[in-house]
């Protein structure tokens, strides 16, 4: 239990000092929290049951907030799975900082990793050599839940994924070295480019001919999309304030995604490369 300490200071005024156990450090020592709240000003009753009800709802926050500490675990020992499920995950991706979705691609793309390399430790037993074998196997062996082959872009985003564990892990010490940089472009997954296919003079014509029997809004925003090359949920997300009619100009700044838990299923976020841009 948290203990409380009851200060006064110069101004006549009260604060209580909590200070509680949160749990052991990897080298078995208490690891101790400390705050200071103010008086809530009641009576001597009321004030000492509100400070203990506080200090043990802060005392509980603080264990929990331990729990899922990178500081909690022991670095050297710690496996590819315990990183990604106790650290990685609850630490760097459920921060409140990712959409929905993308939380949702992160514990479906590390599912794959976490089968791979499992048990092994995160230090000294991964090195560039594993990281080949790991893409080799998502290449030839991995199945996706349909239980084929996982696609180029698959194989690319589960690939990226590894780099983001591995980059954490760095970031938080885990590991001197991220072994995924060691690596050429060309060893690891990427989506080759293909040659960008666009409408020739003649089609756009023929495009805009046809447009010609859809209602206005359907004319406006296809006749965008052609003239700017932005993306759908750009134009989405345009207001009038993005368009300069003297200046013959769009500003794009914004993205419309779809979001299925979001009220209206759909959610403004920044452009795909998170630079804004004039056309």
């Amino acid at each position: 239990m948290a203990s409380i300490t009851k200060r006064v200071l110069k101004d006549g005024s009260v604060t209580y000092r909590l200070r509680a156990c949160v749990g052991r450090d990897a080298s078995d020592n208490q690891v101790w929290r400390t705050c200071t709240i103010p008086s809530p000003g009641l009576t001597p009753k009321k004030e000492k049951d509100a400070v203990e009800l506080l200090a043990a709802e802060w005392e509980k926050s603080e264990r929990e907030k331990y729990e899922k500490s990178p500081t909690k675990h022991d670095k050297t020992k710690i496996t590819v799975k315990a990183f990604i499920e106790t650290v990685w995950l609850p630490v760097h991706v459920r921060n409140g900082k990712h959409s929905p979705n993308s939380v949702k691609f992160y514990e479906n793309t590390s599912k794959v990793i976490v089968d791979y390399f499992g048990d092994k430790k995160l230090l000294k037993q991964i090195d560039v050599e594993d990281c080949h074998r790991f893409v080799t196997y998502l290449n030839t062996e991995a199945l996706s839940d349909r239980g084929e082959l996982f696609s180029e872009t698959s194989r690319m985003h589960i690939f990226g994924t590894l780099r983001n564990v591995l980059r954490i892990a760095r970031r938080f010490k885990y590991i001197p070295v991220d072994p995924t940089e060691d690596m050429d472009r060309n060893a690891r997954p990427h989506r080759e480019k293909k040659a960008v296919e666009y409408l020739n003079k003649d089609e756009a014509q023929q495009f805009r001919k046809a447009l010609e029997a859809e209602p206005l809004n359907k004319r406006a925003y296809f006749t965008l999309l052609l003239l700017t090359g932005m993306r759908r949920g750009e134009a989405v997300a345009l207001t009038w304030s993005d368009i300069d009619e003297e200046k013959k100009t769009v500003s794009i700044s914004k993205n419309v995604v779809v979001d299925k838990n979001s009220p209206n299923g759909r959610q403004i976020k920044g452009t795909k490369t998170d630079e804004p841009r004039i056309v």
